[in-house]
């Protein structure tokens, strides 16, 4: 995730690179696979690693990251928001999310605009 974003809000990246999309997906997929089967990341109770996992990612998925391959996660998000402190961390993950958008923006006009 921070590949993705750094670039975009510290160096003015206009676009999310398509092999660091292609690394992030796959990381996504060992996650997806992990949960089939599995209700938690650890097993059939919840624990510190969904909550870690959940606050680390829920920024980039908040920019709308497409997991329409990813059934398990999805299930895993929905059970998520069952957790202590899920609300606060959505409202975080959604400013993070509008810094994300408002920066490839900005970035991608700026570029434009000196015809770069």
């Amino acid at each position: 995730m921070r590949a993705i974003c750094y670039p975009i809000i510290y160096k003015g990246e206009t676009e999310i690179k398509e092999n660091l999309k292609e690394e992030f997906n796959t990381s996504l997929a060992l996650l997806e696979q992990h949960l089939n089967g599995s209700k938690w990341v650890a097993g059939d109770n919840v624990t510190i690693a969904d909550t870690t996992i959940l606050a680390s990612l829920s920024g980039i998925f908040a920019t709308g990251w497409d997991l329409s391959s990813f059934p398990n996660i999805q299930r895993w998000l929905k059970n998520c928001a069952s957790l202590p402190g899920y609300e606060e961390n959505e409202k975080g993950a959604k400013m993070f999310a509008e810094a994300v958008k408002k920066n490839l923006k900005k970035n991608r006009a700026t570029r434009l605009h000196l015809g770069t």
